[in-house]
């Protein structure tokens, strides 16, 4: 049984990828990056943080219905900047 382990441990460690990080989240950083700082702030209070959207809102000094819509809005303009590095 271990003289097995020994013997696959070669073709595993190949399977692993050479990159420790994905390329996607190599793009999804860059994607972020090129977006408005305001953006980039509401996304990583949500995302990073796992703040509510209102909650994050109330940090960056809006209210909860503005923090939806400029949440929405940063995601599609995240989506389609990550959209054209991808391509």
């Amino acid at each position: 049984m271990r003289r097995d382990l020994v013997d696959q441990a070669p073709r595993a460690a190949a399977a692993v990828p050479a990159s420790p990080i994905p390329d996607e989240a190599f793009i999804a950083a860059e994607a972020l990056r090129l977006l408005p700082e305001r953006d980039q702030e509401l996304i990583r209070l949500v995302v990073r943080e796992e703040l509510s959207i209102a909650e994050a809102g109330r940090i960056v000094g809006v209210g909860a219905a503005t923090a939806r819509s400029r949440y929405s809005r940063a995601l599609t303009r995240l989506r389609d900047a990550y959209v054209t590095l991808d391509s």
